[in-house]
């Protein structure tokens, strides 16, 4: 890929025009490559479904019974039972004497604590549900986690360099046409005098990617007197200084630049999304069970502050949520109306939730497994092994979380991804698919997002500056010189025998965790629920808005779709810019109450009430009005 090639530049491809043909087929949806998207995605739960299946079937101990089961059983006894020091008989805590030997129990003297108190977590000991693998397996990584998953990583290490760093934070206009000033001269872009290229990817997250969004398309330079601007009123109104020339020319400063979303942090939203969508439904009271008990937890866990707990919190939910999902249809085979038993088999699963239509816990709980929380985990795998096809397939999977709570920032860049990807030219496009995430150290199950790589790099940096404010000669210092001392620093642990920090991930057993999600969803008969009622877990009744959740993100992305890229008018609806509603009533009636009313909708809502008002009444009230009875 050539880095003069001009048909690669992004004024080439990103037109006004191509921009209207492609939103087209995004909003349709009609293209293969969605066909492609969908089929790679389910291909994946297909696996999760098989290996849930095989759980259930290997832990069973009659067609009826399973360990779960049993730790259901021993929870509520620990809750309602106790038990006679005496003769060990089980009978209600309420009772004062033991109904077999009776002993009066408030007579005995205090025993020894028991650590297992009404307050504490419940805890049932059981054998592990999933082989532990062998300490040499342990030694080659991650590798067995994702090797079902084809790589795409190249072989050996990738070389990451640093540059000096600026001296500005990058939250402003003006701070952030310093920033990119200086990537295009060290980068050798021809529009600063450099001869190396005319175009460069540039990768970035969140807010700074919504700013140089809008510093592509609205930052112009007047092509008489090189001053700049930020939008076209405030260009027009330039115009004005030069009234001998008719029409002035412009150009976009910062043509130049093709913007990459950092994937490590879109990651990141997803899961917080889907958190902050689900968490009176069914996150907090899951959390609560596994030890988040304390209100500074709960706000952490509710807000994600550790991404990596948070990873661990939805991979349990799934899992464990998956389970219970099919042990139904697991039961189901295996008794069959009294005749031969079945195999069960994931195409079978997938028909026979279809059938639990009647169901709506059931079948929210299947929407979040099957599409949102397998796309947040098909993501993560498909940035550890550089696997483009199944990241996109993701983000496909996964677009309506942001819409489903209040995400704008991130609802743009899907959006502008999901665009670029129609837009940019075939070899531009096969060079963004092969390098979608890399691996530093050679590993191919250890890709990252180029953001991380960033934030790895800045904390490796900082490692290497004393305590206290760093000066800016502090900072050049280390960053020329980061490659060196990194070496130093490896020769010298080598030369000590210190041994250098592990570069292999940390194992994690969920076991316990995924038995209390199944329990905790048991005990509350919460999927096989004979009422029929969309509910939370606590019992709390639930928008049925939400049974549709999907079907209204996609129609509040179209809307946006239309507005963002076309300039089309999108209908005067609040609906598009709530969120989805969770909770029944209350947060719709907060929402749609006047004081909430934009001055448009109030304004709209006064012409069609005057509209209503029939010739004689409006005659008597401009009577009254004119008279000052008001």
């Amino acid at each position: 890929m050539h880095k003069h090639d001009f048909e690669l530049h992004p004024s080439s491809w990103f037109t006004q025009k191509r921009v209207s043909d492609v939103v087209d087929k995004v909003l349709l949806e009609e293209d293969e490559l969605y066909n492609t998207f969908k089929k790679e995605h389910f291909n994946q739960f297909r696996l999760f479904v098989n290996a849930a299946i095989q759980q259930i079937l290997d832990e069973s101990t009659d067609t009826d019974k399973d360990i779960i089961d049993k730790m259901v059983a021993d929870c509520k006894q620990k809750r309602e039972l106790k038990t006679c020091p005496a003769c060990e008989t089980f009978f209600p805590k309420t009772k004062r004497k033991c109904p077999h030997c009776k002993i009066d129990l408030t007579k005995l003297p205090d025993s020894t604590p028991n650590n297992n108190t009404d307050n504490s977590p419940e805890h049932v000991e059981i054998s592990p549900l999933f082989k532990q693998k062998s300490m040499k397996k342990d030694k080659e990584g991650d590798n067995f986690r994702f090797e079902h998953v084809k790589h795409f990583h190249q072989e050996g290490q990738k070389p990451v360099f640093v540059m000096d760093p600026v001296f500005v934070n990058p939250n402003s206009v003006e701070n952030l046409k310093l920033v990119l000033r200086h990537l295009g001269t060290l980068a050798g872009i021809k529009r600063y005098g450099g001869d190396e290229r005319d175009w460069v990817i540039i990768c970035c997250d969140g807010l700074p990617y919504t700013m140089v969004r809008r510093m592509i398309e609205e930052y112009f330079t007047c092509a008489i007197c090189s001053k700049g601007f930020l939008g076209n009123e405030a260009f027009d109104l330039h115009k004005k200084e030069h009234p001998d020339i008719e029409d002035v020319k412009f150009v976009r400063e910062f043509d130049w630049i093709i913007l990459k979303m950092g994937d490590g942090h879109y990651e990141m939203n997803l899961m917080k999304a889907f958190v902050e969508l689900n968490w009176d439904i069914f996150m907090k009271p899951l959390v609560n069970r596994m030890g988040w008990t304390s209100e500074a937890a709960m706000k952490a866990a509710k807000m994600c502050y550790d991404n990596h707990k948070t990873w661990q919190l939805i991979l349990t939910f799934h899992l464990g949520t998956l389970q219970e999902l099919v042990l139904p249809y697991v039961r189901k085979c295996q008794n069959n109306d009294g005749g031969e038993s079945m195999t069960p088999t994931s195409t079978g699963f997938l028909q026979f939730a279809k059938t639990m239509e009647n169901n709506p816990n059931y079948m929210y709980m299947f929407e979040m497994v099957s599409r949102y929380s397998q796309a947040i985990i098909n993501f993560r795998m498909g940035i550890r092994r550089n696997n483009s096809n199944l990241v996109h397939s993701a983000k496909f999977m996964s677009k309506g979380l942001f819409r489903g709570r209040v995400h704008p920032r991130y609802q743009q860049i899907e959006m502008l991804d999901s665009v670029h990807r129609f837009l940019l030219p075939e070899k531009l496009l096969s060079f963004l698919n092969e390098n979608e995430s890399i691996s530093k150290t050679g590993d191919i199950s250890k890709g990252q997002g180029f953001d991380f790589i960033l934030e790895e790099i800045n904390r490796d940096i900082k490692s290497w500056i004393r305590r206290g404010v760093a000066t800016d000669n502090m900072w050049l210092g280390v960053c020329r010189n980061f490659d060196r001392l990194n070496e130093l620093r490896s020769k010298l642990n080598k030369f000590l025998k210190l041994e250098m920090e592990s570069t292999s991930t940390r194992k994690i057993n969920l076991d316990d965790a995924i038995n209390d999600c199944r329990v905790c969803l048991r005990e509350k008969r919460y999927l096989l629920n004979d009422k029929f009622i969309h509910e939370s877990i606590q019992g709390h009744p639930l928008n049925e808005g939400l049974l549709k959740f999907t079907e209204e993100a996609n129609r509040k992305r179209n809307y946006r779709l239309m507005e963002f890229f076309i300039h089309q008018d999108i209908p005067d609806d609040p609906t598009l810019k709530h969120p989805d509603f969770v909770k029944k009533n209350t947060e719709a009636d907060h929402y749609l109450s006047f004081e909430n009313q934009t001055i448009a909708t109030i304004d709209r809502e006064i012409v069609e009430l005057i509209e209503t008002i029939g010739d004689t009444d409006k005659n008597q009230l401009t009577k009254r009005s004119s008279e000052g009875i008001f």
